[in-house]
Formats: C-alpha cells, sequence, structure tokens
C-alpha cells in the first residue's frame, strides 16, 4: 500500500468514527477500532481500555446527548507499513438533556492524538487521547430538527 493511500484511508476513518459517533452508531464506531484500543481523556480522569469498555462508557454517556464532532488538518505520519500516528484538530459541541428536559451545551476544540493499526489491510484506531484546549459553556435552547 503506498504512503498516499494509507494516509487516505485513515482520514476516512476518523470521518466514519465521528459520523458514528454522532449517530449514535454503537456498532459501525466498533468496526473503527481495534480490540485493544486506548481511549484517555486526563482532564476528565477518563482512561478506558478495550473496544467493549469503550463503547459501552460512550452509549452510556452519550444517551441522552446531541453531538456534532469535528477534526480536521490532520498530521498523519505513516511509522511501517502496519503502524501510524495522527494529530487532529477538533471540535465538538455536546447538547445534553436532563430528566427535566433542560439542556447544557459544551463546545470544546483541542486535538485528538491517536495511534492506527492496519489489520487484514483495514486501518484501524488503536488509541486515542484527547487533549482539550478551550471549553465553552454557553446555556442556550438548542431544538433539533
Amino acid at each position: 500500500m503506498d504512503k498516499l493511500t494509507a494516509i487516505e484511508e485513515i482520514r476516512q476513518l476518523k470521518a466514519r468514527y465521528f459520523r458514528c459517533l454522532d449517530n449514535k452508531d454503537w456498532t459501525g464506531l466498533a468496526t473503527c477500532l481495534t480490540d485493544d484500543v486506548s481511549f484517555r481523556y486526563p482532564p476528565g480522569k477518563i482512561s478506558l481500555e478495550g473496544k467493549e469498555e469503550l463503547i459501552g462508557n460512550f452509549s452510556n454517556r452519550h444517551a441522552n446527548t446531541l453531538t456534532s464532532h469535528s477534526g480536521s488538518m490532520p498530521e498523519i505520519k505513516l511509522k511501517t507499513a502496519f503502524e501510524a500516528e495522527g494529530i487532529w484538530s477538533m471540535t465538538d459541541l455536546v447538547v445534553r438533556t436532563d430528566v427535566q428536559g433542560e439542556q447544557e451545551t459544551t463546545q470544546g476544540f483541542g486535538r485528538y492524538h491517536e495511534t492506527y493499526q492496519c489489520l487484514h489491510d483495514r486501518w484501524l484506531i488503536k488509541s486515542i487521547m484527547l487533549e482539550r484546549i478551550l471549553v465553552i459553556t454557553p446555556q442556550v435552547k438548542i431544538l433539533s430538527i
């Protein structure tokens, strides 16, 4: 596999990851991850190991949310034919609705630091570390379409 093809496949992988996360397509999200994926979010003291734990945590945490995630300006470096690492600028908007119907919005900006593994000619996310640079919590009413 040539370098540019591998980089494009990793870019498509990250796009699929965001789409599945925002659509709460947990089965689809699982297809983006290695079985032993790790997820770290140091400010939130979140540390997850393995696909099952990550999917379980995300599905519980986002049960009452609307989300929109975006990644851009990737810096992807192939380490070997089967390993890569990347840094993505990120922004997300999370709208949480509590049991009384009150909404809380959070908009975050930062970077994803990730590693990837190519297994059976398919790139997968092996590790994710979310670095937050700025978090905005305006309290506005968001209506879904």
